[in-house]
């Protein structure tokens, strides 16, 4: 089955020779005529979009469509006004589903606000049945008293199940017009007569190397990408639209420190340890905003470990827990406004910028494939032997020290993937993200249980609901230590399946070179 085309109209007036060269292999039937006011809404990570999906609002009202589709399949009102609203703001039903299945924890932003003007055809075939459906699609974007509005125009050709020789012949047709399928839907497209673009943000290490590449200018380059992510989560972290911005800029600050382990013999072990210092800094400083996060975000899941007679306890609990997260955010936000934090960004940033960053030590010049087989391979054999050594007497740290290396060899494969032919590198991150979810549900069930302790503290003394969230966290803490030891008896498996010969036949031939 054919997907709908877009072909991108820049200029509408030729609507008419389109229409002419149509009519001599297909009867055309006008349809209906529309124009819509509506503002564009996704995700920061445009979860919807990349899912095939519009989310709009006109007036007060949601609705979501299929792209390709001019339906809406679903609508609904929120029933709160929030300036940052969630799938939690839906009623029951289909759209509150589809939101929730896309970003269950990322907020749902306006994108852009256009009128659309939407111009219909159906090209008939044989006894008159519609074969493919055509649409001019035109935006216009910008405020009212704008002298030169922005706008946008696309024609969008639907196609119909069973008719796919008509499909191919409408796009020869089109093609003979110089006009051949783009990429830009009218989101897109409007986004981008903006300057803006859509679907292009993801919190994934994404660099190409070269193997040949000096291994200093290769480093910078991680170092560059990951501060950029950074740079984008930083105004949504600060605004506090949703926890996921704070998260991300997090996971790229730990990923920058793990890059400069890569950098001995590249910059100069003050250089390293400037940065590294640095980089700890800004982590420490988000470390209890985002512990408090994590358990907000858990409160559900937490709700159903324990019995109906602990509920009352468990919420009263979660509200104290809610306070305080609001205390972690105001002392983080004075952090973020300090000299202090600037300073940190800032010359990070300068340094990053400046030649000084490709390094000058001895190995800031060599082939960067060579640095990458060899750090990789030695965390990897590190993680095995860390792993191998682990029996059901070793201590919780031993688990805790084998989740840090995987953790650090999983940033490696991440830094280096381009590096590396086909999906070998995806492969060998697939194979150890088994391992690490076991290590890291285990390692989370132990902290969680001694943080639910700590909560305790924020209890007010002779308070009526002491007694009452004294037994929740009892009863939560003593739910968490099972499902510990439910994975602690899970861990021999995926160990197993690790250091097997399928994941070690693969790192062998990734970094051999062959």
């Amino acid at each position: 089955m054919h997907k709908t085309e877009y072909y991108s109209i820049s200029d509408p007036a030729r609507l008419d020779e389109i229409k002419a060269a149509l009519e001599g292999a297909f009867a055309v039937s006008p349809g209906e005529a529309s124009t819509v006011k509506e503002t564009y809404y996704d995700t920061f990570d445009s979860a919807l979009y990349k899912s095939g999906r519009f989310l709009t609002r006109r007036a007060r009202r949601f609705h979501l469509r299929e792209k390709g589709r001019e339906a809406a399949s679903a609508g609904a009102a929120p029933r709160t006004g929030s300036a940052y609203l969630t799938w939690a703001d839906f009623p029951e039903g289909r759209l509150r589903d589809v939101l929730r299945e896309a970003g269950e924890i990322r907020a749902i932003l306006p994108l852009v606000t256009i009128t659309r003007h939407t111009r219909s055809w159906a090209l008939l075939g044989a006894e008159e049945k519609t074969v493919v459906r055509l649409r001019l699609v035109e935006s216009v974007s910008g405020e009212e008293n704008d002298a030169a509005p922005i706008r946008a125009a696309i024609l969008e050709a639907e196609p119909v199940r069973g008719y796919g020789a008509e499909f191919e012949k409408l796009a020869e047709i089109l093609s003979g017009l110089g006009l051949e399928p783009g990429e830009d839907d009218i989101l897109s497209a409007s986004l981008k007569a903006r300057g803006e673009t859509i679907g292009t943000y993801s919190s994934r290490v994404s660099v190409s190397l070269d193997p040949g590449m000096p291994s200093g200018k290769a480093i910078r380059k991680i170092l560059k990408a990951l501060l950029e992510t950074m740079k984008k989560n930083e105004d949504g972290m600060l605004r506090d639209i949703d926890t996921e911005f704070l998260h991300d800029f997090r996971v790229s600050v730990r990923r920058s420190r793990s890059a400069l382990t890569l950098t001995r013999d590249i910059y100069t072990e003050e250089e390293r340890e400037r940065w590294k210092d640095a980089l700890r800094t800004l982590g420490r400083m988000t470390n209890r905003l985002r512990d408090l996060d994590i358990y907000l975000l858990g409160k559900e899941k937490y709700a159903a470990m324990v019995p109906p007679s602990l509920q009352p306890g468990l919420e009263a609990l979660f509200a104290l827990i809610a306070d305080e997260r609001e205390r972690a955010f105001r002392e983080f936000r004075a952090f973020a406004g300090s000299d202090e934090y600037r300073r940190i960004l800032l010359s990070w940033g300068a340094f990053l910028d400046s030649p000084a960053s490709s390094g000058t030590g001895g190995r800031a010049g060599k082939p960067v494939i060579k640095l990458a087989r060899k750090r990789i391979r030695k965390r990897y054999e590190s993680a095995l032997a860390l792993g191998g050594a682990i029996t059901d007497d070793s201590p919780d740290s031993d688990l805790h020290t084998l989740r840090i290396e995987c953790k650090k060899l999983r940033y490696y494969l991440e830094f280096f993937e381009s590096l590396f032919p086909g999906d070998e590198a995806r492969r060998a991150i697939k194979q150890l993200k088994s391992l690490q979810d076991n290590l890291g549900d285990f390692n989370d069930l132990h902290v969680q249980q001694g943080s639910v302790h700590g909560f305790l503290s924020l209890v007010p003394a002779g308070s009526p609901s002491e007694r009452d969230i004294v037994e929740a966290a009892g009863g939560l803490i003593s739910c968490l230590y099972s499902r510990q030891e439910e994975r602690r008896a899970e861990f021999a498996s995926r160990f197993e399946e690790f250091s097997g010969p399928e994941t070690k036949d693969l790192f062998d031939k990734m970094l051999s070179g062959n």
